[in-house]
């Protein structure tokens, strides 16, 4: 492995820790406020809304992020054509969850409160399925991708800080985080738009059809990573109810920092590892040593 890529992994970890790192430390931060001020009840609310987008949010990603960060890094003159396509079909994708998610809180046994703080947190998807964090990682550009992560992370702190007072203002907080979303996929597409030029909506049903039977694999691990960290707290939610459930969820954030943290250097190493794969067998077997 030579020295450049050891400078690039070294590089790419800085901005990531930078960005991810750091946000992953203040929304662990603002979630504890939240806890305190919302009390278990209402936090066992916004935590199983929070759930719950994020298994929809496996859908609309189902892994071609990660084939957009392999494909980018082999080969960055591409990185047009992927973009278009990838945000395509995580449109159609978004909106496919989205209305799985809306039926899925018209069969909920829940108050209303519950079901309007889910949807809302369930608009999210479409700001997600437009988040070009991934197109960055692949160009190795991860001073953008800490951007977005610092930018999302802030805006949520500060609307929780200055706006959240009192137990009653969950739908407050559910607006806060459907727009730090918006916000950072409208302040990556700006970055986008600046260096590479406007994406379009792509009709390539024959690319759809190869980027998926790629990317489903991986997908389906992000759905078993969900069961892993949030399907525990979910049915703690729907079986034992709010309380019990905001209790857990509090608890269990330190766990999620954590695991925030361990993602931070196989995101560093991604785009190199597949820079090597399209190289040769002998460099990528290096680079793993390395």
């Amino acid at each position: 492995m030579d020295k450049s890529n050891i400078a690039a992994i070294a590089r790419n970890l800085s901005f990531l820790f930078i960005g991810q790192g750091a946000s992953g430390v203040i929304l662990f931060i603002t979630m504890a406020y939240l806890a305190r001020v919302l009390g278990p009840h209402n936090f066992g609310v916004i935590s199983f809304a929070e759930g719950v987008l994020m298994f929809f949010l496996g859908i609309t990603s189902l892994g071609l992020d990660y084939i957009g960060i392999r494909e980018i890094a082999k080969a960055k003159e591409k990185t047009i054509y992927f973009t278009d396509r990838i945000v395509s079909i995580r449109l159609l994708l978004a909106l496919l969850s989205f209305v799985l998610l809306i039926m899925f809180v018209f069969i909920l046994r829940k108050p209303l409160i519950t079901k309007y703080v889910t949807i809302i947190y369930g608009i999210s998807l479409f700001s997600a399925a437009c988040f070009l964090d991934w197109v960055f990682q692949g160009l190795e550009k991860m001073q953008f991708v800490a951007i977005g992560s610092i930018t999302r992370a802030l805006i949520f702190a500060l609307g929780i800080v200055f706006l959240i007072s009192n137990q009653e203002q969950v739908i407050t907080v559910s607006i806060i985080y459907s727009l730090s979303w918006l916000a950072s996929s409208i302040v990556l597409l700006i970055f986008y738009i600046r260096n590479i030029g406007l994406p379009h909506f792509n009709k390539d049903l024959t690319a759809y059809k190869s980027l998926l039977k790629d990317s489903l694999p991986i997908g389906f691990s992000i759905l078993a990573g969900w069961v892993i960290y949030y399907f525990g707290s979910t049915m703690l939610f729907l079986l034992k109810g709010e309380h019990e459930a905001g209790i857990f969820n509090a608890a269990f954030r330190p766990i999620i920092l954590m695991v925030t943290g361990l993602t931070l250097y196989f995101n560093a190493i991604f785009p190199i590892i597949s820079k090597s794969a399209a190289a040769d067998m002998y460099t990528l077997k290096q680079v793993i040593n390395t």
